[in-house]
């Protein structure tokens, strides 16, 4: 039996007008979902432009994570890396009293870590307060809620506790209420130290080096402690740097003192002061000091060095760091005798005792600085060359500028003899540098503070035998500050919906490596006017756009049923001329083609 030529020929005619047939519906498919994709990627609700500081990976990291989950909600993100210098002057350096956008030369979105105190909550009205727009303070997103600043203002002009933390949480609960900003998380630092030293906590730097103890040393042991700070000590008097580098803080003495209480909460303690009264009207504070201190060179301690240090942070021609706070609260300083001193106070301030406690409050001497001009202070020998003579338990021996200070104990100091004899502080300004020092062995502790540039190394080190890397709370918070001068920043919904579309536990757990924890409001949890009862915002895209509609904006766009006119029937029809002639010519090619015969036997 054999198949003819004529049957062969017939069988690949038909099928060739199967491929025509399909080569036209494949090119019909191809449009088809063009089209349907053309509608399924509508074009943005807006773009925003976010200010990322050049340098901060982690914060860049933070910045694409953000814009990923903005993208489905229909906010583009556009992230721009600035230098420092850049980054201030369209931030915190602007002129205001109205913040400007990006297009107008500042910014629409940024990512801001604000660093506060344990005890007291010194800088929130600048921070958080129409009152501090730029330039009168840091409050540069532009959040105008009278009804929140009024709870603030009130929190910090009574001196009864209980008072202050009813309106402390109704401050919260409102700027929950109207979505100020984004709070991210509150960023952890950590204690890091080759496992011999304890009793120290890494919020104090070394201002507690009287309080350390050295595994297997004594007193009649020669005790040296290396310890790897940041930042460069371009200038040795304490009231120009900002909240005192570690360099100093082990130097010089405050009239109180920070410290950690056994159940693990913050609190204020008397150092070269004893005590003190508040008046009744709440507008003076006198503070009684300690009779038995000695300056590093053996001078007395007395009232005229407070009044001397206080006047000079007063003094806007001293060019203080902490002018502006002083100036808010302290009016004039009184000396009543040697051992007794009085603030006037131009308000009731009840974060006082906070404000003498600062690292850039620390006293200095009178018979040494008492007869330079303030303007001179930042150019004078005490800034430049060698620091004036402190207090503190550890006395200055000499320095390097940018590379290292040596330290030595001071036999006359007033409080607990330290064990540490020699305290070498080394400048080392790369994280991961001062990580690999102390892995080394070539430190003996490092600053509490490389732990926010480099989490994951934290969480290596934890791993390492013999160092003790333990994550510490502090009150640090991070967050996305909004402008609400922006057209579309300025609604709260909106501000909501950005905020449930920030990926929280990713930025904590694999951005931070765990070194943070959730924040649902400006008050850090380890202190006492935290509401626990604010919510806490979460990652959640159905609610962001639920938020964005009731603001007004729907995305994507309702579905439109597009008819098959216009380019469409242009593509289908050309799709229908060129699957005949294909399919004509395959079947041409098929008619003229010889089949093979087959032959059964």
């Amino acid at each position: 039996m054999c198949l003819s030529p004529d049957s062969k020929g017939k069988n690949y005619l038909g099928e060739e007008k199967l491929y025509g047939l399909l080569i036209v519906l494949l090119l019909v498919a191809s449009v088809v979902p063009m089209q349907t994709a053309a509608q399924q990627q509508p074009e943005p609700l807006v773009t925003l432009h976010y200010l990322a500081m050049a340098g901060d990976d982690i914060g860049l990291a933070i910045a694409n994570s953000i814009k990923e989950e903005l993208a489905k909600i229909g906010i583009n993100m556009e992230i721009h890396t600035i230098e420092s210098g850049t980054y201030y002057t369209r931030t915190l350096s602007q002129a205001g009293p109205k913040m400007l956008t990006y297009d107008e030369g500042g910014y629409d979105m940024t990512l801001m870590t604000y660093f506060y105190f344990h005890t007291d909550y010194t800088w929130y009205i600048g921070c958080y307060t129409a009152a501090g727009i730029p330039p009168k303070g840091w409050q540069f997103w532009a959040a105008n809620d009278a009804i929140a600043d009024d709870y603030l203002f009130k929190a910090m002009s009574t001196y009864d506790r209980e008072k202050r933390i009813e309106h402390f949480w109704a401050w919260q609960q409102q700027f929950y209420e109207n979505m100020h900003l984004v709070s991210v998380a509150h960023p952890r630092q950590a204690a890091m130290d080759n496992g011999k030293i304890k009793n120290y906590d890494p919020t104090f730097y070394n201002y507690d080096i009287d309080e350390w103890v050295i595994e297997g040393k004594t007193y009649e042991d020669d005790v040296t402690v290396r310890y790897a700070v940041s930042g460069v000590p371009n200038m040795l008097n304490p009231v120009f740097l900002d909240g005192g580098y570690p360099q100093l803080e082990s130097q010089f003495r405050a009239l109180y003192r920070p410290i950690r209480t056994p159940d693990g909460k913050y609190d204020l303690a008397p150092d070269m002061a004893t005590s003190y009264e508040i008046a009744e009207d709440g507008l003076s504070v006198t503070f009684y000091l300690r009779k038995d201190v000695k300056w590093h060179d053996g001078q007395r301690f007395t009232a005229e060095d407070v009044k001397m240090t206080y006047d000079a942070l007063l003094d806007t021609a001293t060019g203080a760091s902490f002018t502006a706070d002083f100036s808010d609260a302290i009016k004039s300083v009184e000396v009543k005798d040697d051992y007794t001193v009085v603030l006037y106070l131009n308000k009731p301030a009840p974060h006082i005792v906070q404000l003498v406690s600062m690292p850039g409050a620390m006293i200095l001497p009178n018979h040494v600085l008492g007869k330079v001009p303030h303007e001179q202070w930042r150019t004078d020998e005490t800034n430049t060359i060698a620091p004036a003579p402190g207090t503190g338990p550890m006395k200055f021996v000499s320095w390097k500028k940018e590379e290292y200070m040596e330290l030595e104990a001071f036999p006359d100091y007033y409080g607990k003899k330290p064990l540490v004899d020699k305290f070498v502080l080394l400048i080392i300004d790369e994280a991961t540098v001062a990580f690999s020092a102390l892995e080394a062995g070539d430190v003996d502790m490092i600053e509490s503070y490389y732990a926010q540039y480099a989490p994951g190394e934290v969480k290596r080190l934890q791993q390492v035998p013999g160092l003790h890397i333990e994550p510490w709370d502090v009150v640090r918070d991070m967050f996305l500050a909004l402008n609400w001068e922006h057209p579309f920043l300025n609604n709260k919904y909106v501000r909501f919906a950005i905020a449930h579309a920030v990926p929280y536990d990713f930025i904590i757990n694999d951005l931070l490596y765990g070194l943070a924890i959730k924040s649902n409001s400006q008050i850090h949890p380890s202190t006492w006017a935290w509401n626990p009862n604010v919510p806490y915002v979460d990652h959640n895209l159905d609610k962001a756009r639920e938020y964005l509609a009731k603001a007004g904006y729907v995305w994507p766009p309702p579905a439109v049923e597009v008819q098959p006119t216009g380019n469409l029937m242009l593509y289908l029809a050309a799709g229908i001329v060129v699957g005949v002639i294909v399919g004509a010519a395959l079947g041409f090619v098929a008619l003229r083609k010889k089949p093979t015969v087959q032959t059964k036997e």
